[in-house]
């Protein structure tokens, strides 16, 4: 099965991580719900995942006429594995490429003066 879709949010940023087991619907249903309440979305993913993210941000870009601001960041992250047997007192580290995206509503300037 797949796995619910985590938001984390607060006043001024509402956030969405993207996992490789989310469901895609479920992902952009929730991201359009968050563009309805906020101006600002952020989504993030690692790893795998990031193939989601980038789909999901081209789907919205699709289903908003093109009018979303889109500035995205990769970067990496350490990860600490949990050793596989007790004999083992050390953690492993491992990197993992990150990318984070800012979406934002462009705003609509009036033009009826």
């Amino acid at each position: 099965g797949y796995r619910k879709v985590k938001t984390r949010c607060t006043k001024e940023l509402h956030t969405i991580f993207v996992s490789r087991q989310s469901a895609f619907p479920s992902l952009l249903k929730r991201a359009k719900r968050e563009l309805k309440e906020a101006e600002t979305l952020i989504l993030k993913s690692t790893g795998p995942a990031m193939n989601v993210l980038v789909q999901l941000i081209i789907e919205l870009q699709s289903l908003y006429n093109h009018s979303l601001v889109v500035d995205c960041e990769t970067g990496s992250v350490i990860l600490h594995d949990k050793p596989n047997s007790q004999d083992v007192d050390e953690s492993a580290e491992r990197t993992l490429s990150s990318l984070t995206a800012r979406i934002t509503k462009r705003k609509m300037i009036d033009t009826t003066d």
